[in-house]
């Protein structure tokens, strides 16, 4: 790339992936949700410089819209992650499958704990039912 790279390169890259065919369906369209996320609701343009791009300020803005720390930090992670492959791509590199990528996930359980959830980036339905399942087996009654 000549210039700078933009915002508006991350739709291109995401284009890429798409025909290639490396990433599933739902992760493009998580990624590509999240960055019509962010263009409509923070001072990012379409035409900011990624270099320009201030995470923390884009999660601090999500937050101001009454959007939950865990979502703000689930928009801002597909962000990064996003960012970071478009760099690469346009860097040369070849597009990999990255279907077995982890994404975590931040909950604040309680007021003073919060907890991580690893998982995959294509989680289906049914395996979200499944830790669900698993996870609720866990839980110790309260006395």
């Amino acid at each position: 790339m000549d210039k700078a790279p933009r915002f508006e390169d991350l739709f291109a890259y995401l284009e890429a992936v798409k025909a290639t065919g490396r990433l599933k369906k739902n992760s493009i369209d998580l990624a590509r949700s999240t960055l019509r996320r962010v263009l409509d609701a923070t001072d990012v343009t379409i035409d900011t410089v990624l270099d320009d791009v201030d995470v923390n300020m884009v999660k601090e803005q999500l937050e101001d819209l009454d959007i939950s720390p865990a979502t703000a930090e689930a928009y801002v992670g597909r962000l990064r992650r996003t960012i970071k492959d478009a760099r690469a791509w346009a860097a040369g590199e070849p597009l990999v499958k990255v279907d077995d990528k982890m994404i975590d996930y931040p909950l604040q359980l309680r007021p003073d704990l919060r907890v991580t959830f690893r998982l995959p980036g294509d989680l289906t339905p049914g395996e979200a039912k499944r830790i669900g399942r698993f996870v609720e087996s866990l839980a110790i009654e309260e006395v």
